[in-house]
């Protein structure tokens, strides 16, 4: 296993919460569209 330099650690580490972060709300938007899109009188 390569050793990751110190930076990158540090990137990796401070990325990681935002990351999962998105993609909760990319997973939202993903199965929100269609609910929306068969279901017209949601949106009111």
């Amino acid at each position: 296993m390569s050793r990751l330099p110190f930076e990158m650690l540090l990137g990796l580490r401070y990325l990681r919460p935002k990351r999962t972060f998105v993609s909760v709300i990319t997973l939202i938007s993903v199965l929100g569209l269609p609910f929306l899109v068969l279901h017209p009188g949601a949106q009111s």
